[in-house]
Formats: structure tokens, sequence, C-alpha cells
């Protein structure tokens, strides 16, 4: 839980993974270890790494709704987006009612070129905040700006409090890199957890080649983490 404090709350990745290492060598086969083990070196973009400790930790404790979760957003910010919906529609087959899971299955389909799949998920999810969330996508993709400006407005005008970070790859999504910045900045002012999954987050990718990306990801401390991401992309495409 300490790691968790220190990945979550006070940004300081490389301590949070020391403390977590430590965690592990008396834990190796704690499946919450594992799985905060995993989302750290997602948060610093080594998904191999990630996926491997998110799948032993599956495999310890397989039916774990927050940890196959997990392991379906480390799926998505890798790139693997079939992994991560196949993870996200083995979730629903057990628990048919989570929201979350629908909500984050829309955002998958959306982004595999599946945005009316994506919308008919999206519309699912009761809960109000995730619907509109997923919902923006889906109709952004599928050439609707109107509708999903009212699901843009609402979140700005309701959820502004816990979603800062949703709200910036909202308009990221939408090719507002000013207000997507300054949703990130509020995003920075109010500690928001979500920036744990920046560096892989596809609704971001708009943002790359704008001048404030880097200095920003220089702020949060993850630049290196960025750098060398980037080259073993790089590399991986010679």
């Amino acid at each position: 839980m300490l790691a968790v404090l220190q990945w979550v709350y006070d940004w300081d990745w490389i301590t949070s993974e020391g403390t977590i290492n430590t965690a592990l060598m008396h834990g190796p086969k704690n499946s919450l270890a594992l799985n905060i083990a995993a989302d750290i070196a997602k948060t610093l973009g080594h998904y191999e790494k990630a996926i491997e400790l998110g799948i032993k930790a599956v495999n310890v404790d397989p039916l774990n709704s927050v940890i196959l979760t997990d392991l379906g957003d480390i799926y998505r910010e890798a790139g693997q987006l079939e992994d991560a919906a196949n993870v996200f529609e083995q979730i629903l087959e057990l628990y048919p009612e989570q929201d979350v899971t629908y909500a984050r299955l829309s955002l998958v389909r959306t982004e595999q070129g599946n945005a009316e799949d994506g919308l008919r998920l999206a519309q699912k999810v009761k809960f109000k905040a995730s619907r509109m969330w997923a919902s923006f996508f889906a109709l952004q993709a599928l050439g609707r700006p109107e509708k999903a400006t009212v699901a843009t407005n609402y979140l700005v005008e309701n959820e502004r409090h816990w979603l800062a970070y949703q709200i910036a790859g909202v308009f990221a999504f939408q090719g507002n890199p000013d207000k997507a910045f300054e949703w990130l900045e509020i995003t920075y002012e109010q500690r928001d957890g979500g920036i744990t999954h920046i560096l892989g987050d596809l609704s971001m990718v708009s943002l790359y080649d704008d001048p404030r990306w880097e200095p920003y990801l220089l702020k949060l401390g993850l630049l290196d983490a960025w750098t060398e991401l980037q080259e073993r992309r790089a590399e991986a495409d010679k």
C-alpha cells in the first residue's frame, strides 16, 4: 500500500517501483502486489513487463475484477486492442452489471474502428459520467460532433472535480489541444490519479507533436520514460 501511495498520490514513480519490488521479494505470489507492480510498470511505459506481471496476478486471483480490469487497461495502452477487448468481455461474462467495463470495452471498440459498436456498448452504461465519457469517443469517431459536444459539456459542468484527466483526453481526441492542456494542468493541480495512464493513452495521441507535450511530461517526471518508450517503438518499427 505504501507503493500505491507513492505511485498514485505522490507521483514518485521510481520510489514506488522500488517499494513494490521489495513487496514482491517478500510475497512473490501476492496478487495485490503483482497487480500494483504491473500498474507501475505500465505507467513507466514498460508494457511487456506490465503484461507479464498482470497475467501472473490474474493467474493467482482469476476472478478479481479489479485485477482483470487493470490487465485490460495495460493491453489497451500497449496497443494490443484485441487482447484488451477479450479481457473486458471476460469480465462482463463474470460480472455483467459492471458498468465501468462496458465503458472501457466501448472505448476499445471505437479505437479499433468500430464506433457503432462502441456507441452501442456505451449506451449500456448506467452510471451517467461513464456513459457520457464513452459515448463522446464513439460519437466523435462517427462524425457526430454536436452530440459529442453535449457529452463534453456534461463532463465539464458536472464531473470536473474528479474527471479532469478524462476531460483532457476528450479535448485531445476532439482536436482541441489548448483545452486539452488546460485540463492537463487542472489534472496536475488536482493530483488526479488518471495521469498514470498518460504514456499509452490513445486519446492523447494528437498531443504528441505539440511543443507543450514534453515539457508537461518533464513536470510529471515521466519524460525519460516517454523518451525510452519512443526509442523502443522506433526500434521495433525497423
